[in-house]
């Protein structure tokens, strides 16, 4: 799944999460990209108290709010690569555990985890035109996340490609070692257990 969201004066969320009674919510192989420049847009924010949210292999891409967000929720990520090319941070708010994640700045391992990646810079396919796939000359973050196949909480073993990911497993949404086509828009990988 592919969201993308642009503004120039007012706050956009691309991923928002916020319901009605408790849920398990989980969102695995998703690239959301805000580019406004309110410090109150994220692409992805978890932001009710009746959420339990697992976030995998996402890539959050944002301009002056935050790539991921947690306002309120218990909220599990793990391989998600958060970058911020403006004024805002990758990763902000209180994250219940953060693991194999990375970030542009210095927020990915605000929150203790194992395996986390700061001060990275990444290398895009074409970020000036939105394609936030990672290019095989990437050193930061291919082939250092960790294997979800036989996660407890989300298992999966696939990239937003729908390509499968083996071996060493890169973080983010895409697997650099998979065939590289275009984004499309699959909406499968969207659960509300």
């Amino acid at each position: 799944c592919f969201g993308h969201r642009t503004s120039a004066t007012s706050g956009y969320d691309v991923y928002d999460i916020a319901v009605t009674g408790p849920i398990v919510f989980k969102l695995w192989n998703n690239i959301g990209i805000t580019d406004s420049t309110d410090s109150g847009s994220y692409a992805f924010i978890i932001n009710d108290g009746d959420v339990t949210a697992y976030l995998y292999n996402n890539t959050g891409v944002a301009n002056s709010g935050a790539a991921f967000y947690r306002g309120d929720g218990t909220v599990y990520l793990k391989n998600n690569l958060g970058y911020n090319y403006g004024t805002g941070a990758a990763f902000s708010g209180a994250f219940s555990s953060v693991n194999y994640c990375a970030s542009d700045d210095d927020t990915a391992n605000n929150w203790g985890g194992t395996g986390n990646r700061e001060d990275q810079t990444f290398s895009f396919m074409d970020a000036t035109n939105d394609d936030y796939h990672i290019s095989d000359r990437d050193t930061t973050v291919k082939d250092f996340g960790t294997d979800l196949s036989a996660d407890a909480d989300l298992a999966l073993s696939d990239d937003i490609d729908d390509q499968t990911r083996s071996g060493l497993w890169c973080i983010g949404a895409d697997e650099v070692n998979a065939l590289y086509r275009s984004v499309g828009t699959n909406t499968s990988n969207l659960n509300t257990a």
